[in-house]
């Protein structure tokens, strides 16, 4: 898990040329390896316990590869840690990694898949104005979809203020006038704020 973290391709390769390794082993807290292969903000280091431990500097890092590989391998792609998140929602999430979110969809990731609040990889995009992934995701993802508190896509833009997002959504189709579920906010009103 360690490797993929860090994006050392060439060691998840050795280390799953070894059929003993399973490549859809979970951690306590559910995550596997192509979980942890996509980059977060941090993926220069990997959380080991208590002890941070730095990528090495002679292996050449390429997490886009270490996630080919896993899925080559036979990696899940929709094999989701205890909260609920799969590898896409991480892609989608953290880093934005359009060439992840790719390969992720090509291997037939589940795009409206939630997590336990009821996020999808659309709306963890949308959060983070990771327009390259929601050009990506739009076009096959359920624009609408509601949150557990009824938050949209469209509404997660709007909220975080990315408006080449809400261009995109309105351009696409979604529909403004969905607001929460306890106070009934729109996209309308969150973008005032």
């Amino acid at each position: 898990h360690i490797s993929a973290h860090l994006g050392c391709a060439a060691i998840v390769q050795l280390l799953l040329k070894y059929p003993r390794v399973d490549v859809n082993a979970q951690t306590e807290t559910g995550s596997t390896a192509l979980y942890f292969a996509c980059p977060s903000d941090d993926s220069n280091i990997a959380v080991q316990g208590k002890d941070k431990v730095k990528s090495p500097t002679k292996v050449k890092t390429d997490h886009a590869l270490c996630v080919k590989v896993l899925l080559k391998k036979g990696a899940d792609p929709d094999l989701a840690n205890n909260d609920g998140w799969c590898p896409l929602h991480a892609a989608s999430y953290f880093s934005g990694h359009v060439d992840i979110v790719r390969l992720l969809i090509s291997a037939k990731a589940k795009v409206n898949a939630a997590i336990n609040e009821g996020a999808t990889a659309l709306h963890l995009a949308a959060q983070e104005g990771h327009d390259d992934c929601l050009k990506l995701l739009a076009p096959i993802s359920d624009i609408d979809m509601q949150k557990l508190d009824g938050a949209t896509p469209l509404y997660m833009a709007a909220s975080s203020g990315h408006l080449t997002c809400l261009q995109r959504f309105l351009a696409a189709g979604a529909d403004p006038n969905i607001g929460l579920k306890e106070d009934f906010r729109r996209p309308i009103h969150v973008a005032t704020e």
